[in-house]
């Protein structure tokens, strides 16, 4: 295929950090080379970024912290005709741009992809599909009533099911969300400005960006020979801090089923909190 290195962008929203150095190895890395990274960062983490870069990595200081602002910004500075957005603790393969790209070219221009995700630690993808049957089934009945546990859609609850390639036959699977970890657009479809209402950290945000993806006409796809690696990390929450988070995260959520009521039930939602809330308490 015709090079087309000159033509690709890639964003990353970060807070800094030595994980970022292995990500952007990876890019480099890869069969098909971005001509630009853009590190967007805000101005009092940016002096974490203390080693040399590579020539194709640019430095943009974002005023506002949150992902999707820091996002946004690199969406309106980059160049590139296909963008690909980008989480800081992630490893490419090294063809995984060249099978995303190739993709994205055979598809009509509205269509947006992003990979597998695969545990470093397990080898196992991020997605994969719970092992009980009795609890998929109960589980999901629950929060997603007769449709139950159906990969690559949003529940009822507006929760999201992956895809496991392990358990698909298909190569690229149409899905209804895709994780905001990885994903290549076509510039034009990109969204530019900031669509996330709360400040912080931003909960739900990957939902929130395939609904606004869906609602301008993107169609969204989960490709299973394009892989991406996540190294996971234990973090050590304290007791409030774990409720903080669930109290944001269904604030979030709750606000999202409002923006887009489709398909969506609000009992559906208040079963989920009420399932993981038990589980925050026993644990």
């Amino acid at each position: 295929m015709t090079n087309y290195s000159d033509k690709i962008s890639v964003i990353i929203a970060t807070l800094g950090g030595d994980q970022l150095y292995d990500t952007i190895n990876s890019i480099n890395s890869n069969s098909i080379i971005p001509f630009e990274i853009l590190i967007c960062i805000p101005f009092n983490e940016s002096q974490k970024i203390s080693k040399q870069l590579p020539k194709n990595v640019k430095i943009c200081i974002s005023d506002v912290m949150g992902q999707v602002p820091q996002r946004t910004m690199g969406f309106n500075l980059a160049k590139g005709d296909y963008i690909i957005q980008l989480d800081d603790d992630l490893i490419l393969e090294n063809n995984t741009i060249e099978i995303l790209l190739n993709s994205l070219l055979e598809l009509p221009i509205n269509s947006a992809i992003a990979p597998s995700i695969f545990v470093l630690d397990t080898k196992k993808s991020f997605y994969k599909k719970p092992q009980s049957k009795l609890f998929r089934n109960i589980y999901y009945f629950l929060i997603n009533g007769c449709e139950g546990y159906k990969p690559g859609i949003l529940t009822k609850a507006l929760t999201n099911i992956g895809v496991d390639p392990d358990e698909s036959n298909e190569i690229i699977i149409k899905s209804e969300w895709l994780p905001g970890g990885c994903i290549i657009h076509n510039r034009i479809n990109t969204i530019k400005y900031n669509y996330f209402p709360f400040k912080g950290k931003a909960y739900c945000e990957d939902i929130y960006h395939s609904l606004y993806l869906n609602k301008n006409g993107v169609n969204l796809y989960f490709h299973n020979n394009a892989k991406i690696w996540l190294s996971e990390t234990s973090m050590n929450y304290t007791y409030q801090d774990k409720l903080t988070n669930l109290i944001k995260d269904y604030k979030a959520r709750i606000y999202l089923a409002k923006l887009f009521p489709k398909k969506r039930s609000i009992l559906s939602i208040y079963i989920y909190y009420f399932i993981n809330f038990k589980r925050f308490i026993f644990k």
